[in-house]
Formats: C-alpha cells, structure tokens, sequence
C-alpha cells in the first residue's frame, strides 16, 4: 500500500509539470501564432462587404395607359391603380416615374391604402394623341427609400386604364451608399466588414476600365509600406443612378 501511495504521488506530479510546462510554452510563444490570411480571403471579405452594403436594387414596371375620353392638352392628374404585389409594404419614397419621353415626373404620390399611384403629366409625354392611342411610362420601384415625395397638383384625369407589362430588375452599386465607409472611421469600417483589425485594405472604382485615370471613388486610409507585400484584386460592375440608368466600372481591391 505504501508504494502505491508513493507512486500516485509521482504520477500527480508528473502531470502538474507537463501541464506547467505546456501553459509555459503557449505563454511565451503565444505571441507567436497569428492568423495566415490569404489574399484571396481578404479580398473577398471586402468584396462581400460591397455587396452587401452598397448595391441598390430597382424593379422597372412598363405601364401601358389609354384614354377612355376625348384627349385634352396641358398637365393632368393620372392615376394607376391595382398595383403589383410588389408595391404591397412601401412608402412614396420607393417609387419613381418616368414617362415615355424619358422625362422624370416629379409630382407623384403613392396611396398605400387605396394602393394607387397618382401623377401629373401629359398625353403627349406619354405617347397618346387620340383616345386609340395607348401610351407608355416606367414606373420604378426601390428597395431602400431613397427618391424624394412630391405631391400632385394637376386637375384630375378620371377616365384612363393602365396595363402593367413584366418587370426587370436592374442592380448595381450606389455610390450614396459608400457613406458606410466614408463617415465612420477606419476602425469601425473594419468591424462593419468584419475585416482582420490588425490587416489593411483600400478600395478604388474606376469609370469603365479607364484605370489610367483618376478614380470616381477612392477609399484608401492608409499607404502599404515598403515590407507589405500588397495583393490586387478587381472585377468589372455597374454604378448604377436612381433613374436606373446604369454605367460600366471598374472595382479595384488592395489588401495586406
């Protein structure tokens, strides 16, 4: 018995060393053991980032519309009703028109609970000349609530009908969204993407691929010095505006 006490006691203390030993060794190498970042997970970290945080999303409905009565010059109040399901949960400030001349019509409205759209405009603007015409405007749909709400004021136009024709939808990057980036510091910005702290990024877009000259955007916080070794990374993508008209760019990507 007083062996096997004596050679417990050896194994206790043999195990508390190695454990010592270990925590020692995790203590004074720990500094050591940092994250190995590729480039290609770095850049997609920023690249996600984009996405995620600044592309814009526009459905464009083509609405057919018919005068049922005799047609008269000067503005006048339309109004569109049975809308999509897709107008179901929105605000004024979602939609935006357009009408067949391509003029944006500023004086609209939205009527979420007779779900209608009023707007003043002419025939003439939408195509129609005589009551067998049938004219023509795109009424634009926004996921964010980013176009301005103005009240119609022309002299209402009762007897009209509108057909809605099969939407597309139009994506792109939105400039007025780099506010992410732009009005928060570097730091926060990183922890927005979920980028390493400790790593460094920049971001450029160019108009087209016109790389040699100045950038439409430059985000760029700090300069890699002369031990970085600096990963580029670009693809081709659209800026797109708030009229959904569109513009080829091109996204460049720094990291290191």
């Amino acid at each position: 018995m007083k062996k096997r006490g004596l050679s417990y006691v050896d194994w206790t203390v043999s195990v508390g060393l190695f454990i010592i030993f270990t925590v020692t060794i995790f203590i004074l190498l720990g500094p050591a053991f940092k994250q190995d970042y590729s480039h290609d997970y770095l850049s997609s970290i920023v690249k996600d980032g984009i996405k995620e945080n600044t592309s814009l999303e526009i459905k464009r409905f083509p609405v057919f519309m018919r005068s049922e009565a005799p047609i008269n010059g000067g503005t006048h109040q339309f109004t569109i009703e049975n809308l999509p399901q897709e107008f179901e949960g929105i605000s004024d400030k979602n939609i935006l028109i357009f009408d067949n001349a391509n003029n944006l019509i500023t004086n609209k409205d939205y009527e979420a609970s007779s779900k209608r759209v009023r707007f003043d405009s002419t025939f003439a603007n939408m195509g129609i000349y005589t009551d067998s015409d049938i004219g023509k405007i795109y009424l634009l749909l926004a996921e964010d609530e980013i176009f301005e709400d103005n009240t119609p004021t022309g002299s209402a136009w009762p007897d009209s009908n509108s057909t809605f024709g099969i939407f597309e939808t139009i994506s792109g990057i939105y400039l007025d969204y780099f506010g992410i980036f732009t009005t928060n510091n570097y730091t926060i910005t990183k922890e927005i993407l979920k980028y390493p702290l400790e790593k460094e990024f920049s971001i450029e877009i160019y108009n087209e691929t016109r790389l040699n000259e100045s950038p439409i955007l430059d985000y760029t916080q700090k300069q890699p010095t002369e031990k970085d070794s600096v990963n580029v990374f670009l693809w081709a993508d659209w800026l797109i505006y708030n009229n959904a008209k569109r513009t080829p760019i091109t996204v460049l990507i720094k990291t290191w």
